[in-house]
């Protein structure tokens, strides 16, 4: 796969990361409805964890920010 996306020109790279993160957008509201309802309930708060929280979220967008920073970041880097 990496090969077929290095062979592909930066416009057609640039419209697929854009397709794929404007195909997430609906999910991203949901995650982050859902998220901001967490302050209000003390015993919730009180049960985050980050790595919990990180693989709560939308996996696509964590595969995409993982593949942008250093694979062995930590969730509340």
């Amino acid at each position: 796969m990496d090969a077929g996306i290095k062979n592909l020109t930066v416009r057609h790279r640039m419209l697929i990361t854009s397709a794929i993160f404007n195909s997430e957008k609906e999910n991203v509201k949901s995650d982050i409805a859902c998220c901001s309802q967490t302050y209000k309930h003390l015993p919730a708060l009180i049960q985050v964890t980050p790595h919990g929280w990180v693989q709560a979220q939308n996996s696509v967008l964590i595969c995409a920010i993982k593949s942008l920073c250093r694979e062995n970041a930590q969730p509340f880097e």
